[in-house]
């Protein structure tokens, strides 16, 4: 996706907003056969789109604020320590053809994923349901690698 900076933003900060809206392609580079956990819940014709026409959408910058926020409160939250699993990137072939893959934000017997959102998340409608089955393809793809998850939690 391209990020302009239309608004003006300090250079500094357009490219930290820059980094945080685009941060999720870093580790996933999707072919025809990959697809992460959130694309599985979209509809085809999005996916499709999005892969052959999504580096030609335009983003201002201004509006990647929450995607920084969101990327803030990740980092801190790895502040916490101990003995969890953050941010890996897990994926399983499925009937030797497709792979799914998922990144989740922490697994210490509990899975946990963080969501950045505003008051506007209620007045248009949560996602909690989309989020929740993203979690559910996160706790099989860590069942698959030998972690069992006790329980789900959304931290939002």
């Amino acid at each position: 996706m391209k990020v302009t900076n239309k608004t003006g933003l300090p250079d500094f900060l357009y490219k930290v907003i820059e980094e945080a809206v685009n941060g999720y392609y870093y580790d996933f580079k999707p072919d025809d056969t990959q697809f992460s956990a959130t694309e599985i819940l979209e509809s085809p014709a999005y996916v499709w789109l999005k892969r052959r026409h999504g580096h030609e959408a335009e983003r201002d910058a201004i509006t990647g604020l929450y995607s920084l926020q969101g990327s803030v409160m990740h980092e801190l939250m790895k502040r916490a320590g101990g003995d969890a699993l953050e941010e890996i990137r897990l994926s399983h072939v499925v009937n030797g053809r497709a792979s799914v893959s998922g990144k989740f934000d922490r697994f210490d017997g509990d899975l946990w994923d963080y969501k950045y959102t505003s008051v506007w998340s209620h007045v248009y409608g949560s996602k909690k349901e989309h989020w929740e089955k993203q979690l559910s393809i996160y706790a099989f793809l860590l069942k698959r690698a030998g972690f069992p998850v006790r329980g789900k939690h959304i931290f939002e």
